[in-house]
């Protein structure tokens, strides 16, 4: 059975929001972890 052709823009336009998504998440990843050390840190710091 073959595939209904998808015009060729909506593929790339579809690519690019899949790729803007995924280093978004990445992003919004990297910062979170960074916010969990700082507060890790300061708990840490404040029980010395």
């Amino acid at each position: 059975m073959p595939l209904p052709t998808i015009p060729a823009p909506i593929t790339t336009h579809f690519a690019f929001a899949g790729n803007l998504l995924i280093s978004l998440v990445l992003v919004l990843v990297v910062v979170v972890i960074k916010i969990y050390e700082s507060m890790f840190q300061i708990l840490l710091r404040d029980r010395a």
